[in-house]
């Protein structure tokens, strides 16, 4: 009859009790010693009754996500349990807990986190794409608006009298945690305060403060300011505005207890880089310097797992994932060092007097001619209809197609040809960005092609092209170029001069009129 008031189902709650044994247990163990970092109580679960306790609703706070779990059951002890499921449910998938193979669920360590950082580097190292800022960074240092740390020896005992608070308060700030103590056990222990070791947590003393402005307390005031009015000591009296009554010694002067000392300060900050495979930063603070730095490890292994990089279950880093991703990144370098390397070894080898870049798109092409011995830009761009109409059908076989490769070697012949007495006798480096096009014009460049065996329009360019370099003297070197490193010639295709001239000051105020290619286009067919 209440099925629909059980949230998680049967069958849901029942696996997961069966993955996570005690969940009430493991939530306190992960979670403890992160909320003492930040000097925060353990979140508790609030249950309320709905339809007359029909069924209850447990609803769990979690400080690393904006939102809360909630469960619903008719038995009011397995709603709680079954929040406490969705929290370890929820602390797997973020990657704060671990287990190895049929192992317990145990918190994640410091140590753990290290070791995957650790196996990363070691995946760089041996591979070919060593570079700066692919390992990773560990930071640590003091806030600038931190508060140090209260011993045990500085807890306040006495706030009925406004000079000896004062005492108190300076005697806390008075007194500083040296920076080696600190340093001496960074990652020795996941908890900062152990039970029953240290009765003087920041939670522990804003609890006694909480309990002393409960008792100093005054009717309708400031609970800091209180007056030889009547006050009571029952807080249940007070309540109900009855119960025995006492006069109390009034304050000399205004005692506000510290903002600092009812929530403590972050006083230490953890910051962690991590350049590969995919680089981050995380930063985190915590009231102590081992504190921290584990908050600043969790939040390592929170990325880690958003990354996907970690194993099911959360013991390291995955190494199927890892292999792929290093042979992706690879092949990524080797193609890049290749097309780079082979540019700048043309360069340094063909030692060119003059660059030409070429594009073509739907509208037009453009081309601009960088002659070394010449401080100016010699450039050109035109529309497909200022040329023969028979080309334009060849390039444009239908509406929706357009011939790339044959429009980007168009552009390259008719540029040459135009420019063809400023490159008499010189070393032409031209840059395209269609790689058909360039191994076209380095194929053929020593292997010149008889008419006779022209049997389509590529043929026939590249025939005109080598008779031009020819005639004029002219050794041409083509170099693929990438999109992205050929915009200025991408404009000129697009008709764009003005704005290409706006980016090239050496830019020549006119454009050169390009010289139409008599070629019976007619003879020839794709």
């Amino acid at each position: 009859m209440y099925i629909k008031y059980q949230d998680p189902n049967v069958r849901e709650a029942a696996i997961l009790a069966q993955c996570y044994p005690n969940p009430e247990k493991i939530f306190e163990n992960v979670v403890l010693p992160l909320m003492e970092a930040k000097g925060l109580p353990l979140p508790k679960p609030v249950i309320t009754n709905h339809l007359k306790q029909v069924y209850w609703k447990a609803c769990l706070s979690q400080p690393w996500t904006p939102y809360s779990l909630i469960a619903t059951h008719p038995d009011k002890d397995t709603a709680v349990q079954n929040v406490f499921l969705r929290a370890c449910e929820q602390l797997e998938k973020l990657g704060l807990m671990c287990r190895e193979k049929e192992d317990k669920w145990q918190p994640m360590t410091c140590e753990r986190v290290i070791l995957m950082l650790e196996t990363l580097a070691k995946y760089i190292e041996s591979s070919f794409i060593v570079s700066k800022g692919r390992g990773f960074k560990i930071i640590l240092n003091q806030a600038k608006d931190g508060i140090p740390l209260q011993h045990d020896n500085q807890v306040i005992t006495k706030v009925n009298e406004s000079q000896n608070f004062e005492n108190d308060i300076t005697g806390v700030h008075s007194n500083k945690t040296p920076f080696q103590s600190c340093c001496d056990n960074l990652v020795k222990d996941r908890s900062v305060w152990k039970k029953h070791e240290n009765s003087c947590s920041p939670h522990n003393l804003k609890n006694k403060m909480h309990e002393h402005k409960n008792t100093n307390s005054c009717e309708g005031g400031d609970p800091s300011i209180i007056n030889s009015s009547q006050v009571t000591t029952d807080s249940n009296a007070y309540a109900n505005q009855s119960g025995p009554k006492r006069k109390v010694q009034s304050f000399q002067e205004t005692t506000d207890v510290p903002a600092s000392i009812e929530k403590p300060k972050t006083q230490w900050e953890c910051t962690v880089h991590v350049g590969w495979p995919f680089p981050f930063t995380v930063c985190a603070q915590g009231i102590s310097l081992p504190g921290a730095q584990m908050l600043g490890f969790m939040e390592v292994a929170r990325k880690l797992k958003t990354q996907g990089l970690l194993t099911s279950c959360n013991s390291g880093v995955n190494p199927q994932v890892l292999g792929r991703l290093m042979l992706l990144d690879l092949q990524a370098h080797w193609d890049e060092s290749l097309h780079f390397s082979l540019e700048h070894t043309l360069q340094q080898k063909f030692e060119a007097d003059a660059e030409l870049f070429c594009d073509a798109s739907f509208t037009g092409f453009g081309a601009y001619l960088v002659l070394k011995d010449i401080g100016k830009v010699r450039w050109l761009c035109e529309s497909w209809e200022e040329h023969d109409v028979t080309f334009q059908d060849i390039i444009y076989p239908q509406k929706w197609l357009f011939e790339s490769t044959l429009a980007e070697l168009y552009t390259t012949v008719t540029s040459v040809y135009s420019w063809k007495k400023k490159l008499r006798g010189k070393k032409l480096l031209c840059f395209c960005d269609n790689q058909t096009v360039v191994g076209l014009i380095n194929s053929y460049r020593e292997n010149p092609i008889s008419e006779k065996y022209c049997i389509n329009t590529l043929d026939r360019l590249v025939t005109c092209l080598q008779a031009t370099c020819l005639t004029y003297g002219i050794t041409i070197q083509a170099v693929w170029v990438e999109r992205e490193r050929n915009t200025l010639a991408d404009l000129l295709s697009r008709k764009k001069s003005t704005e290409f001239c706006d980016t090239v000051p050496q830019a020549a105020l006119k454009k050169t009129k390009a010289i139409k290619l008599s070629i019976p286009w007619s003879q020839y067919l794709l």
